[in-house]
């Protein structure tokens, strides 16, 4: 602890469930901060829309929410004013460590203090993970709307398909804070060698704070080069305590469930903590500023490849599913696909048939069309079109458009 009484503390390691697969590693942390990077709530009078919020670092707004009642009902969002008018000196003290190779989460817990310690006082999680550099519906995460708009991937998702399993949130894809004024090229080029090269990647820092949607604190060019050449994002994620489970006595961190008999009584949070204040302010959210470029088809087609958010929940069902009937060849072949992989997806395609199987199989094969002038990826692709003879086959149809 330092002298202004700020400080991390690690409680305890966390093992994590089979349907998370792109969380790494996460730590359970108590973290006494500055409330300088916070999240304000507050009650609105609105028949559809129990709270606003709004994310802001140094009293800059990042992002701007109108929250619904409904747990499974999607969050208005607008973008704020620009990370980089916030003044942080802390987070430009902490970026040579993201742009470091990544040594160990423990370390990185400890070398990001400085910026950890602006946040909330709290229980958080902090994971080393992969995410998706697209907003969950199809778009590139840096080409969003200033205005408010609706952003399915806040909330919770029903899978039809799965006996109506309701998935909650996981930290997989992202939101800006950073103007596009900001944008280097150069910058990407620079990250998209250290990608290619295989070498261990610097990590993004990352907020999680609604559903399945994480803000983006440093790594935006990081992402962008993520996306050009098709690979998820690593990252470190900070998860908020998000709600309390009465029925099994549990925390929730996003997904992820911790005992509360595992948590020491003087870290657990009180109710007056997580009370909203009643406002009868006008709430209603004003358009940010922050996107002020038409961005270049390549960024818009990458995000094309990646699955959404409806996509992902289903996947994450199929995992749990899976898991859950000591089916362990689709449990890896999940784990191993949503992270992406040449080779997982061309067994993928040429192997399976069932139906559930047959999903993965779409996305399989949507991954590798975006992979052009492949050897590997044109022979899987002739050698399914020769086999297959239904003319409506959905993989068929994404090969038919492969060398157009």
């Amino acid at each position: 602890m330092d002298l202004d009484g700020k400080y991390v503390k690690v409680i305890k390691d966390l093992e994590l469930k089979e349907d998370t697969p792109l969380i790494n590693e996460a730590k359970l942390v108590y973290i006494s901060g500055s409330s300088k990077l916070t999240i304000n709530r507050r009650i609105c009078e609105s028949p559809n829309y129990g709270s606003y919020a709004e994310m802001s670092l140094n009293k800059v707004p990042l992002i701007k929410m109108d929250v619904p009642y409904c747990p499974t009902c999607s969050s208005i969002l607008a973008t704020g004013y620009g990370i980089e008018n916030a003044d942080c000196q802390e987070l430009k003290e902490i970026r040579s460590v993201l742009n470091e190779d990544f040594v160990s989460l423990e370390y990185a817990i400890d070398a990001l203090n400085p910026i950890l310690t602006l946040i909330d006082s709290g229980l958080y999680v902090i994971a080393d993970a992969v995410c998706f550099p697209t907003d969950g519906e199809g778009d590139f995460f840096w080409g969003i709307f200033n205005e408010p708009t609706e952003k399915v991937a806040t909330a919770g998702v029903l899978v039809p398909d799965m006996d109506y399993a309701y998935m909650n949130g996981q930290p997989v894809f992202l939101y800006p804070t950073q103007s596009t004024d900001c944008f280097n090229p150069e910058r990407v080029e620079y990250y998209k060698e250290i990608y290619k090269e295989g070498k261990i990647k610097p990590r993004a820092l990352i907020y999680n704070f609604s559903g399945y949607l994480s803000a983006v604190i440093d790594g935006h060019h990081k992402a962008a080069a993520a996306s050009i050449i098709g690979d998820p994002l690593n990252a470190i994620v900070i998860i908020a305590f998000s709600n309390y489970n009465w029925l099994n006595d549990r925390l929730l961190f996003s997904d992820i469930e911790i005992k509360k008999s595992d948590i020491p009584p003087e870290y657990l949070p009180n109710e007056t903590e997580f009370k909203l204040k009643k406002s009868y302010d006008d709430f209603n959210i004003n358009d940010g500023s922050i996107i002020k470029r038409n961005w270049e088809n390549i960024y818009i087609y990458s995000a094309k490849q990646y699955p959404d958010v409806y996509e992902y929940a289903e996947f994450m069902a199929i995992l749990e599913y899976a898991y859950e009937n000591g089916n362990c060849e689709l449990c890896e072949l999940i784990k191993v696909l949503i992270k992406g992989d040449k080779q997982t997806e061309i067994k993928c395609i040429n192997t399976y048939s069932e139906r559930i199987k047959y999903k993965l199989k779409v996305y399989a094969a949507r991954r590798l069309s975006f992979i052009k002038n492949d050897k590997d990826v044109e022979k899987a692709f002739i050698d399914y079109l020769v086999k297959c003879e239904d003319q409506n086959d959905a993989v068929k149809r994404i090969i038919d458009k492969y060398w157009d």
